[in-house]
């Protein structure tokens, strides 16, 4: 079961983030004072990819990620629907190759390529689990989730403030966590998590 959810949990990511990288529709991004970079709007949704076997090679390189998270990070499926295998150092780099020769043996239309990313899988869920709920601060973070094409994490708050993201930069530095200010009605009016 948790096995699907997270599936799910990645197809759904990787929809949302998809079209947000280039600021998508109605979202503005900006830098904090701190450094910490600042998404406001709406995410665009992107769209899932038009052949399964592009979805294929992306859960064989989610699930390779899933084995050797000190080696890659989260993947993702760009523009031309070519999957992005990140890798965070040679082992990583030996294992994109593998996803490589395995979709062209069974999926010779759907493409792969290798980027070097500085946060491995296991840093960017760690930092997802360590930020989700009631912080020390009161500030509320309603949910985190990955951005694999900024090798970051996001995470959705309600009115951050300043001190709240300045101690975010302190912890995490300014490129491992964006913020994505969300409207209070659209977590449920406020309520506490």
């Amino acid at each position: 079961m948790l096995r699907k959810l997270v599936l799910i949990a990645s197809v759904l990511t990787l929809a949302v983030l998809s079209g947000s990288q280039s600021g998508g529709a109605g979202l503005v991004v900006k830098r904090h004072s701190s450094g910490i970079t600042l998404l406001d709007g709406t995410l665009d949704p992107g769209r899932p990819p038009s052949r399964s076997e592009v979805g294929e090679v992306y859960q064989s390189a989610v699930d390779l990620a899933r084995l050797y998270p000190d080696d890659l990070s989260w993947p993702w499926i760009d523009q031309g629907e070519r999957v992005v295998v990140t890798t965070t150092n040679a082992r990583g780099v030996a294992l994109s190759d593998q996803i490589r020769a395995r979709a062209a043996s069974k999926s010779p239309a759907a493409k792969v390529s290798t980027r070097a990313v500085a946060n491995n899988m296991r840093t960017l869920d760690r930092v997802m689990n360590e930020l989700i709920g009631r912080q020390a601060d009161g500030t509320i973070i309603w949910s985190s989730y990955p951005d694999p094409r900024n090798n970051r994490i996001v995470i959705d708050v309600v009115d951050p403030t300043d001190a709240f993201l300045d101690r975010l930069a302190q912890t995490y530095g300014t490129e491992l966590v964006a913020v994505h200010t969300v409207d209070r009605a659209e977590v449920g009016g406020g309520g506490g998590a």
